[in-house]
């Protein structure tokens, strides 16, 4: 009714400071094995879906989900 758009970002891996303290390398290789593209997802690589829903692109969506996880939830 008011052109409000609710939309989430579901990022997968991605480093940080929390992460670096609670996994170890070992931890991060065996996460990076299981993600299809190989690697962990950049702070970068999420920000894209997030001015993708603020841009005039994504105008007409509403309601949406954007997983961000280099595939791990194919």
């Amino acid at each position: 009714p008011r052109g409000i758009r609710v939309n989430t970002v579901a990022p997968g891996m991605v480093p940080t400071k929390l992460t670096a303290n609670q996994s170890s390398p070992e931890q991060i290789e065996q996460i990076t094995n299981t993600i299809p593209l190989r690697r962990v997802g950049s702070p970068q690589d999420i920000a894209g879906g997030v001015l993708f829903f603020a841009s005039p692109l994504a105008a007409y969506i509403t309601g949406q989900q954007l997983v961000i996880d280099g595939g791990v939830t194919l």
